[in-house]
């Protein structure tokens, strides 16, 4: 989907195709002709072992003393061909030391170059076709875009845009209602502690006024020792 230049999906977009995408990639009979033909289940080695061997034997080393004329190989079309071609003639060039130095040189700089353009070639198509497909889908896009009105049943239009922002007003509605009922809760807490407080302290002048409590001392840093007069 990347590379189709789907840079910018929704959930409700992703939702939408991730089930046809595991559709098509895990289907039960796709995953046990791969076991099969890997040789995974049922466990088979040899499955694995012949495809080495078939590609050897149609990868043959080419005599020593051949010469830069006699290659198997046809007209390369792929960047892969062109470097399998490539690599079998630096082997030939190091290999036969009958050929002169300077040509030898001038075909290593002739294949190093050409390998640099077809990278170059390859790159650029690919560059192309990757375009053509950004383009298309952000033409896709902005389809998909213009056409993301919902009609309501009373008549009117409905935009994206103004659902979702009726969704977030929903949800600081929501988020306002419970921060309401937590202050309310703190400030009925507040109320209750203060009251007890107010009760405690009551108490303690009636204990002070008839001399069951003693006489409180308080250690103020700033005024040094003193007695509490009243709580």
């Amino acid at each position: 989907m990347v590379r189709d230049g789907l840079i910018n999906i929704t959930k409700l977009e992703f939702l939408s195709c991730i089930q046809q995408v595991r559709l098509q990639a895990f289907k039960e009979s796709t995953i046990r002709s791969a076991f099969r033909k890997t040789g995974i289940f049922p466990f088979n080695p040899q499955v694995v072992l012949q495809c080495l061997e078939a590609r050897q034997a149609k990868t043959p080393t080419p005599p020593p003393n051949s010469g830069p004329h006699s290659s198997p190989f046809e007209t390369p079309l792929t960047l892969r061909q062109i470097n399998k071609v490539a690599d079998k003639l630096e082997m030939v060039l190091e290999d036969d030391e009958s050929l002169d130095p300077d040509f030898s040189h001038d075909l290593s700089r002739f294949i190093r170059g050409s390998l640099s353009l077809a990278t170059e070639l390859v790159t650029l198509v690919q560059t192309k076709r990757d375009l053509g497909r950004t383009k298309m889908a952000e033409r896709i896009r902005k389809q998909r875009k213009a056409m993301k009105n919902i009609m309501l049943q009373s008549g009117g239009v409905l935009s994206v845009a103004q659902g979702r922002e009726m969704v977030q007003q929903r949800e600081d509605d929501q988020i306002a209602r419970a921060r309401k009922v937590v202050e309310g809760a703190e400030k009925k807490a507040h109320n209750a502690r203060k009251r007890w407080f107010e009760e405690a302290a009551k108490k303690a002048r009636q204990w002070r006024a008839s001399g069951r409590l003693e006489r409180v001392e308080v250690c103020d840093s700033e005024r040094g020792t003193r007695w509490l007069k009243r709580f």
